[in-house]
C-alpha cells in the first residue's frame, strides 16, 4: 500500500514540476489555442441540428467523384485508384456527358476517399457521407491553427492568437469551412496556408538543411493545392513575385535558391501531372513569368545589378515586362487553358466583358461591407499593421513576403467575393500586428522609467495585452454574430439558397428519382444540375460546372423566348421534363389564399437569365414605376412566365399579390403541350414545379 502511495505522490510531483515550469506566456498560448479550437469546432458544427446534409451545389460533384474512387478501389483493388481519370459522367450535359478527370480537379475526392479508406482499414465504421460532412470542419479548424503558426513565425504569439481567434469566426471563412462544405476551397485553404507557412519558415531559417526541407514541404502543399483548387496560380506566381521583389530591392538572402527552387519544382510537377491544368505551368503564361523570375535571380548572382542599372530603371523595366505579359495573356488565354475567371482576377477591368462571370453570385465584386463583416473593429488595426510592415519591410525577408501576400490577396479578392477567404487571414495578421504595436507603444510610455522590474513589467504587459484583446473580443460582437449566422443555417438543399428551412427540394428530387425514366432528360437552369444528376440520379442538360456556355445560352434563350420557340429548343435537346424553382410565399386570410414572390428562385434569377439570352431585363420589369406590377406583360409572355402558375391580382401596400392560376393542366388533355406533374407541398416559402413535355 505504501509503495502504491509513493508512486502516486511521485507522479503528482512530476506533474507539479511540469506545471510550475510552464511560463505565463505558455499558459496564455495554451489557453488561447484551446479556446480558439473549441470555438472553431462549435461554430462549424452548428448546421448539424438541421440534419447531416452536404451543402451547396458543387460539393455534390465532389461527393459523387469520391464515391467513384471508393467503389473502384473496393471492387478492383489498388488499380481502382486511377478510376477518377477514366470515368465518364453520362448523367449531365446530355447527350455528350463529361470526362471527370479531364474537366475537374482530383484533390477533394481523393482526399476524402483516402481518409475514408484509411479509417476503414483501421477498423473504424464510417460512411463516405460522414467523411464528406466532417472533413471540411476538420480542415477548417486546422486552417485556424496554421494561421496562428504563420502569425507567430512572422511576428509573435500574440499576433498569431489574435489572427486565429478572429479567423475562426470570420463569416466569409465559416461559410466555406462548415459542416458539409465538401468543395475545393473547403479543402484547399488548408493546403494554401500550409504552403505559405512553410515558405515563411524556409525564408526565416539559417540552416541549409532546414531551408531545403521547408521549401520541399511548401512545394508539396502547393502541389496539393494545384490538384485541388483553381486558386493555385496565386501560390505559383507568388514564388515568382517574391523572387522578382528580392532581386529588385537588392535583398541579400543567404541560400535563397534553396527556399525557391525545391518547392517550385515539386509544385510545378504536381500541377502538370493532372489533365485539368495540362502543361500551363511549364509552357504557359504563368511559366513565362516564373522563367523571368528565375533568369533575374541567376543574373543577379552573376552581375551586380545595383551597379549595372539604377533601381528606378529596374522597377520600370519590370513593370513594362508585366504589362507586356498582360497583353500577351489576353491574346492567347484560351489556348493555354486560362478561364474567364482567371482573367477577371488578373485583370479586373475585363470582368464586365465576361457575362458568365458577372452572373454568378460568388463571383461578384468585394465591397467594403464584406471586409467590415470579417474584420469589424479590427479593420483600423489591420491598416495600421500594414503601415508597420511597410515601415519595417527591409528588416526581414519575410516582411516583404508578407507585404506581397497581403497586397496580392487583396487584389484578387477585389474581383471575386469568394476569394476573400484567402485575403482575410493576412488582413487579420496585419490587424494583430497593429494591435500589438499600439499596445507596445502605450506600454513603453507607461513603463519607460522602470529599470529594475523587468519581470514584473513583462507580466503586466502580458496582462495588458490580454485585457485589450478581451476588450476587442467584446467589442467585436458583430463578427461573432455574423459568423454564427453564416454557419447556423440549414444546408442549401433544405432551403433552396433561401433564408427558409424547407423540404421542397427533397420532395422534388425524390419524385424525380421515382418517376423519371433513366433515359429521360430533365431540363432546368444550370444551378440545379448537380442535384438532379447526383442526388436524384437522372440526366440533365447543364450543371454548376458551367462547362458549355453555348448550352447555357441556349437554355437562357429557351426560358426567355415564346412557348413555340422554347418547345422547339427542348425537342432539339431531347428533354422530357422541365423544372423551375420559385421564391413564392403562401398567405392565408380567412378562406382566401394569396401569394407573393420573394425572388430567390427563377422569379428573381430571370434577370441574369435574360442578360445571358441577350434580353434587357428592363423590358420585362417595371423598375421605377412603383404603382405598376413588378412584372410587365412581356415577362408573362416568355416561356418562363408561362411556367409560373400565378396571376397578378393587385398591389397591396406596395406589394404585388397573386393568385394560383396554372397555364397548363395537371393531367393529360387533348392539345396540351405541357402537364404540371409535380408541385412541392412544404408550406415554407419556396416551390419546385416540374412539367412533363407532351410529345404531340
Amino acid at each position: 500500500m505504501s509503495i502504491t502511495l509513493t508512486k502516486y505522490l511521485d507522479k503528482i510531483r512530476v506533474w507539479r514540476r511540469a506545471f510550475i515550469s510552464v511560463s505565463l506566456d505558455q499558459l496564455v498560448n495554451i489557453f488561447g489555442i484551446t479556446t480558439i479550437t473549441v470555438i472553431a469546432i462549435i461554430v462549424r458544427m452548428l448546421p448539424i441540428k438541421y440534419g447531416g446534409y452536404i451543402t451547396e451545389f458543387d460539393p455534390y460533384l465532389q461527393y459523387y467523384s469520391m464515391n467513384v474512387i471508393i467503389k473502384s478501389v473496393e471492387n478492383q483493388g489498388i488499380s481502382g485508384l486511377f478510376s477518377f481519370f477514366t470515368h465518364h459522367i453520362s448523367l449531365t450535359w446530355q447527350p455528350e456527358g463529361v470526362d471527370l478527370g479531364v474537366r475537374y480537379y482530383p484533390g477533394v475526392p481523393y482526399t476524402g476517399a483516402m481518409i475514408y479508406l484509411l479509417l476503414k482499414s483501421v477498423g473504424l465504421t464510417v460512411t463516405p457521407l460522414q467523411v464528406a460532412l466532417y472533413l471540411p470542419v476538420m480542415f477548417g479548424v486546422l486552417s485556424v491553427l496554421v494561421l496562428y503558426l504563420i502569425g507567430k513565425n512572422l511576428f509573435n504569439s500574440f499576433v498569431g492568437l489574435t489572427a486565429a481567434l478572429f479567423y475562426s469566426v470570420a463569416p466569409s471563412v465559416i461559410a466555406r469551412s462548415n459542416l458539409g462544405w465538401f468543395d475545393t476551397d473547403g479543402i484547399g485553404v488548408l493546403y494554401f496556408l500550409l504552403s505559405i507557412y512553410f515558405i515563411i519558415i524556409s525564408l526565416n531559417s539559417e540552416s541549409v538543411y532546414k531551408k531545403t526541407v521547408y521549401s520541399i514541404l511548401s512545394g508539396l502543399f502547393g502541389g496539393m493545392l494545384a490538384i485541388t483548387w483553381g486558386a493555385f496560380p496565386y501560390i505559383y506566381l507568388l514564388y515568382a513575385l517574391l523572387t522578382i521583389a528580392i532581386v529588385i530591392l537588392q535583398y541579400n538572402i543567404k541560400y535563397y535558391e534553396l527556399s525557391y527552387f525545391p518547392g517550385l519544382l515539386i509544385m510545378t510537377l504536381m500541377a502538370s501531372s493532372i489533365p485539368r491544368t495540362k502543361l500551363s505551368y511549364i509552357i504557359g503564361i504563368p511559366a513565362i513569368i516564373q522563367y523571368f523570375a528565375i533568369s533575374l535571380l541567376i543574373i543577379s548572382r552573376v552581375v551586380d545589378l545595383k551597379q549595372l542599372v539604377s533601381s528606378k530603371l529596374r522597377l520600370v523595366s519590370s513593370s513594362l515586362f508585366v504589362s507586356s505579359l498582360g497583353i500577351l495573356l489576353l491574346s492567347i488565354a484560351p489556348q493555354i487553358g486560362l478561364t474567364h475567371r482567371h482573367l477577371s482576377v488578373a485583370l479586373p477591368v475585363l470582368k464586365s466583358k465576361f457575362l458568365f462571370v458577372t452572373t454568378v453570385q460568388e463571383q461578384a465584386g468585394t465591397s467594403f461591407i464584406h471586409y467590415f463583416r470579417d474584420l469589424n473593429i479590427m479593420l483600423p488595426f489591420s491598416i495600421f499593421g500594414f503601415y508597420v510592415i511597410i515601415k519595417n519591410y527591409s528588416k526581414k525577408a519575410v516582411y516583404i513576403a508578407f507585404l506581397i501576400i497581403l497586397i496580392t490577396t487583396l487584389y484578387a479578392a477585389a474581383s471575386f467575393v469568394r476569394l476573400l477567404i484567402i485575403a482575410t487571414p493576412f488582413l487579420l495578421i496585419a490587424a494583430g500586428i497593429g494591435v500589438y504595436e499600439v499596445l507596445s507603444i502605450g506600454f513603453s510610455k507607461v513603463y519607460s522609467k522602470s529599470k529594475s522590474i523587468s519581470k514584473e513589467s513583462s507580466i503586466l504587459k502580458n496582462m495588458f495585452l490580454v485585457f485589450l484583446l478581451s476588450f476587442i473580443i467584446i467589442s467585436s460582437t458583430l463578427v461573432y454574430v455574423m459568423g454564427i449566422r453564416s454557419s447556423d443555417m440549414p444546408a442549401t438543399i433544405l432551403s433552396g439558397a433561401s433564408p427558409y428551412r424547407s423540404n421542397d427540394w427533397l420532395q422534388a428530387l425524390e419524385w424525380i428519382k421515382a418517376n423519371v425514366g433513366d433515359d429521360e432528360i430533365v431540363a432546368a437552369w444550370w444551378d440545379y444540375g448537380y442535384w438532379i444528376s447526383f442526388v436524384a440520379g437522372k440526366k440533365t442538360l447543364a450543371d454548376n460546372g458551367t462547362l458549355n456556355q453555348t448550352r447555357i445560352n441556349l437554355l437562357a434563350e429557351m426560358f426567355m423566348s415564346n412557348e413555340e420557340h422554347a418547345l422547339r429548343i427542348l425537342k432539339k435537346l431531347n428533354a422530357s421534363y422541365i423544372l423551375i424553382f420559385l421564391g413564392v410565399r403562401e398567405h392565408k386570410q380567412g378562406a382566401f389564399t394569396y401569394y407573393t414572390f420573394e425572388h430567390f428562385g427563377e422569379d428573381g434569377k430571370f434577370v441574369q437569365i435574360a442578360r445571358i439570352a441577350g434580353v434587357e431585363p428592363e423590358t420585362l420589369i417595371n423598375v421605377n414605376e412603383t404603382n405598376q406590377p413588378f412584372y410587365k406583360e412581356a415577362f408573362w409572355n416568355t416561356f418562363l412566365g408561362r411556367l409560373i402558375p400565378y396571376q397578378f391580382i393587385q398591389k397591396v401596400q406596395g406589394v404585388d399579390v397573386y393568385m394560383y392560376s396554372p397555364k397548363y393542366p395537371t393531367s393529360y388533355q387533348e392539345g396540351a403541350k405541357l402537364i404540371l406533374v409535380f408541385r412541392s407541398t412544404d408550406p415554407a416559402p419556396g416551390e419546385v414545379l416540374i412539367y412533363k413535355i407532351v410529345d404531340n
